[in-house]
């Protein structure tokens, strides 16, 4: 009798402990793929995509259309871990819901431990611009 092991499978389920929401930006799906693959070669790139703003004040910045989902626990979180000074959000006060351009570079993708079950990038904020008041 002969024994195998599907070694692949298991490699490959560990990497999908992230899905994409509904309201995904489509942008955002490059992103979204890197992470899902490990692949290093989006840190240092930068992009510029317009996205819904859910809250922007001096200690947070959270984009309505920038969540996955972590597959085990059924938690919503961000793509990215926004990194910006508090004087780039002072245009963003009571903008809730607007349309932004944010202009914005890949530092750090994190998919190992302890991130692997919310894998995500970190990126750092150029600038953010409102689109629509």
């Amino acid at each position: 009798m002969k024994s195998t092991i599907c070694i692949f499978l298991l490699g490959a389920t560990s990497l999908l402990a992230a899905i994409p929401t509904e309201n995904l930006n489509p942008a955002l799906l490059e992103i979204f793929e890197a992470i899902q693959s490990a692949d290093k070669g989006v840190e240092g790139k930068e992009y510029t995509i317009n996205l819904t703003l859910k809250v922007g004040t001096e200690k947070f910045l959270i984009f309505s259309d920038a969540y996955l989902l972590n597959e085990k626990g059924g938690s919503k979180y961000q793509i990215g871990k926004w990194i910006f000074r508090p004087e780039q959000t002072e245009v963003l006060k009571g903008k809730n819901g607007s349309l932004c351009k944010v202009r914005f570079k890949i530092e750090e993708l994190r998919t190992e431990s302890p991130y692997s079950q919310m894998p995500h990038v970190v990126a750092e904020i150029i600038s953010i611009e409102v689109l629509n008041d």
